[in-house]
């Protein structure tokens, strides 16, 4: 108990009112730390729940551990106890900053057109 765990299941839900919801995947880094990535499109509220177990998702759980020093890469492991779990924790996702010196243009559209004809091209701000 409390120890790393191989071969664990995991599912992580990102969901949001009036927001398109997210299903990462969960990649094991080996020694039972598992690596979760995630692209968020649209601004706003979400909720990013966390389960765990050995089963399929009808027999996995809340995460309910606690990180006594999350800023740290150590991990430490410690039962709730009295504090309330985080888990959903909210996750804010606020607009990016973007720069003209990083934000492109591509398609055939920018530099020739015919009259009548829709043009399109995509534009990235990054």
């Amino acid at each position: 108990f409390g120890q790393p765990a191989e071969g664990a299941k995991f599912t992580v839900d990102i969901s949001g009112t009036n927001l398109p919801s997210i299903s990462p995947s969960v990649v094991s880094q080996g020694n039972g730390k598992y690596r979760c990535a995630y692209t968020p499109v649209k601004i706003g509220t979400y909720q990013l729940s966390i389960f765990v177990g050995r089963g399929g998702t009808n027999y996995q759980d809340l995460i309910a551990g606690y990180d006594r020093e999350p800023s740290n890469s150590v991990h430490e492991f410690e039962l709730l106890g009295n504090r309330a779990n985080p888990n959903p924790f909210t996750l804010s996702v606020l607009p990016g900053s973007t720069s003209p010196d990083t934000s492109v243009a591509v398609g055939d559209f920018l530099s020739l057109s015919t009259c009548g004809i829709v043009s399109t091209f995509m534009i990235t701000a990054l």
